[in-house]
């Protein structure tokens, strides 16, 4: 699948998370933003983007699209709020 239109076909990078130092309820707990892993990029994205780079967006921002029976996440290039070195 190749992504069109400045998108992003991304993939939740799940981050190790370290132990707690203290519990806070659940409904505290929720996250803005979540790390993405670049599976591919369009043609006419701007950024510099590789496949395999880490971006932060904010949560909402993916479009979520199920083709073959698989949901496959598409992130607007301007969504990006930074990329992880």
């Amino acid at each position: 699948m190749r992504p069109v239109n400045r998108r992003l076909l991304v993939e939740l990078f799940e981050e190790e998370e370290e132990s707690p130092l203290f519990i806070l309820p659940e409904d505290f707990q929720e996250k803005s933003h979540r790390s993405y892993k670049v599976l591919a990029t369009a043609r006419d994205c701007n950024m510099d983007l590789k496949v395999g780079e880490i971006v932060i967006a904010h949560t909402s921002d993916p479009e979520a699209i199920t083709f073959e029976g698989k949901e496959h996440l598409l992130l607007l290039e301007n969504h990006v709020v930074c990329v992880v070195d």
